[in-house]
């Protein structure tokens, strides 16, 4: 079942919220906090590149070098034509055991071309959120961070027997930066 503005709401009340910081209702121009059907979460100000030169093989068994900045605050990171970027969520999740979550791109940014890949969060999971942008037109992109990137929708499980946490292999668990 998909979960509505007030049951979101409750999730992030009291001594462990599922989402931190929260806003219970909409800001920004690019619109952040609590929606009638989901939470629209905001972009951090940290991207991570592939190391670019030569031939680069990227593998999902290894981790890939990564070139990380931090932009100054109010300053866009413009993502050029075909090229992609990890980012994260200034948000940090801790996910109920019941609970999980899907994450859709805005429409504001999938007009301009801009794709979004995104894991589902799954019941139990910690940390933060990171976002693979890819750029998909042929003109550059800008991404403001501080501003709303996504719509994360919760969803209500029934009695999961396995949740994140007591996976074997808990690779992601605690995320936090790129």
């Amino acid at each position: 079942m998909l979960l509505c503005d007030h049951e979101i709401k409750k999730l992030c009340e009291g001594r462990k919220p599922m989402i931190s910081p929260f806003i219970d209702h909409q800001e920004g121009e690019l619109s952040y906090g609590l929606g009638p059907a989901g939470y629209d979460i905001r972009l951090n100000n940290r991207f991570a590149f592939p190391l670019s030169g030569g031939f680069v093989i990227l593998d999902p068994r290894y981790k890939a070098e990564l070139k990380v900045i931090t932009l100054a605050e109010g300053e866009p990171l413009l993502l050029g034509p075909h090229c992609w970027v990890l980012a994260e969520s200034l948000e940090t999740f801790q996910m109920p055991d019941n609970i999980a979550g899907h994450i859709l791109l805005k429409s504001s940014y999938a007009r301009l071309g801009l794709i979004l890949c995104a894991a589902a969060i799954e019941p139990g999971w910690r940390g933060r959120l990171v976002l693979e942008l890819f750029n998909a037109s042929n003109h550059a992109i800008r991404l403001y961070p501080m501003q709303g990137i996504a719509q994360v929708q919760f969803f209500r499980l029934n009695n999961p027997e396995m949740t994140y946490e007591t996976k074997a292999r808990k690779r992601w668990q605690d995320q936090t930066g790129i």
